[in-house]
């Protein structure tokens, strides 16, 4: 028989798929597993703990650089001026 698949009952393979260590994180950010475990460790970025070990999920991750994007600004400096066009 089986296990049913579900939320929060995930087959093997779909759970190793959608959880991954700090190492797989921290290479998708391009940063360090310090700078990882820091930004866990604050609760800037959710996390998953199993037991003792600390998880990511890839959705949390895109959320994470996603809430981070910097727009440009509306009024560009003049080169001219050097200062905002007001």
């Amino acid at each position: 028989m089986e296990p049913a698949s579900g939320p929060g009952n995930f087959p093997n393979s779909a759970m190793e798929a959608t959880l991954m260590d700090v190492h797989q994180a921290a290479r998708i950010l391009h940063m360090s597993t310090s700078w990882l475990y820091k930004q866990a460790e604050n609760r800037l970025i959710q996390v998953v703990r199993v037991g003792g070990s600390v998880r990511f999920r890839k959705q949390d991750l895109e959320e994470f650089v996603a809430a981070r994007i910097v727009r440009p600004r509306r009024n560009p400096i003049d080169p001219k001026e050097g200062a905002l066009n007001a």
